[in-house]
């Protein structure tokens, strides 16, 4: 749940391939939004930013032995990697 409660993260995977996307749905219910998805990826939820505006999460994308850890702005839609 994001900090200002107007969000819930959702994990899960597709047709048990054990890789699980992020994804976020408005506390208020609607579709889901896909934050970062990938069937060859595994991905990992952090954290929230204190003002609920920044999404952190780790993905291995760049090798199969190694996370980097991205953020994700939810006001721009932009993945940048920290």
């Amino acid at each position: 749940l994001s900090p200002d409660n107007q969000w819930i993260v959702i994990s899960r995977d597709s047709k048990g391939d054990e890789n699980p996307g992020i994804y976020l749905m408005k506390t208020s219910g609607g579709a889901l939004r896909t934050v970062y998805y990938n069937p060859k990826h595994q991905t990992r939820f952090l954290d929230f930013s204190d003002d609920s505006q920044t999404l952190y999460y780790q993905t291995n994308d760049k090798s199969p032995e190694s996370y980097s850890i991205y953020k994700y702005s939810l006001t721009t839609d932009k993945h940048e990697i920290v």
